[in-house]
Formats: structure tokens, sequence, C-alpha cells
């Protein structure tokens, strides 16, 4: 009996463990190439001559991953009580300096159902599918990346 009771409860938590959901933690630099992060660090001029070689550099093989980020946001839609699309970017301030940042490092960020404001503090997490594709989205801007947003969540 002990055995049929071992084997049912492992049976259940493989079919829980099956369902739940499990984003891969991404980090900024997991964007870029592998062969465009070491040209950048050999290159060894300015920052935005960096920027420029890395600018169009993305991984396909990111795609439709589900990948969770941490990041900054740049509200794009609001209705002051929701947020449903926004760019992530790895910096404060990222999408008002010149230059921006390059492509890899732009998530442009459509949220399944509209998030409540209070969940976006200053650094959030966000949780999604991953689509490697440079875009050009409204405001002019060039990003590498796309993201379905399932979840939001303050950054700790």
């Amino acid at each position: 009996m002990k055995k049929l009771i071992a084997f049912t409860l492992i049976l259940l938590g493989a079919a829980f463990g099956a369902n739940a959901s499990t984003y891969e933690e991404l980090s900024w630099d997991d964007l870029i190439p592998e062969s465009e992060k070491t040209m950048q660090y050999n290159f060894g001029g300015e920052a935005s001559a960096k920027q420029s070689l890395v600018r169009h550099a993305i991984r396909p093989e990111l795609n439709q991953r589900k990948i969770r980020i941490a990041g900054y946001f740049v509200p794009l839609e609001s209705d002051g009580e929701t947020i449903s699309q926004i760019l992530l970017v790895p910096y404060a301030g990222a999408c008002i300096h010149v230059p921006p940042p390059p492509e890899n490092q732009i998530i442009y960020v459509q949220f399944k159902e509209p998030m409540p404001i209070e969940k976006f503090q200053s650094v959030i997490y966000v949780s999604g599918t991953i689509k490697a594709e440079v875009t050009v989205n409204e405001l002019a801007n060039r990003v590498g990346y796309s993201l379905e947003g399932l979840e939001v969540e303050p950054y700790e």
C-alpha cells in the first residue's frame, strides 16, 4: 500500500510539474550573439561605435521561447489605470538617450491582457514568449525582440 501511495504522489508531482509554466531567465547579455560579444569587446573604440557593430545582431534561436527578463520600462500605451504596451530596456532612461541602445537591447512588450499600473515599479521582471525579429514600432524605434507579456513582477 505504501508503494501505491508513493507512486501516486510521484505521478501527481510529475503532472503538476508538467503543467507549471516555467520561464528561462535571461540577462540582457544573453540577447547578444556570442560572435557579436567578441567583436564588441575587441573593438576598442567609442561606445557608440561599438553599439553600431552589434546594432542588428539578434539571436534567432531564442524565437518562441518562454523567457523571464528584468529591465526598466518605457510605457507606450496606457489608459491611466492599466498598461498594455511597453519597451523594456536594460538601463533607466535608455530610450531617451542618444544614441539609443542597440536593437538587441530593446524589447517591445505587448501584454496579452492590460496590466494594472500598480505592478510597474522602476525595475520589473516581464515573463512571456519572445519573438526574435527586428521591427520598427510606432515611435520609430528599431527593436530586435518582441514579447507577448503574460506576467509582470517587481524586481527583487
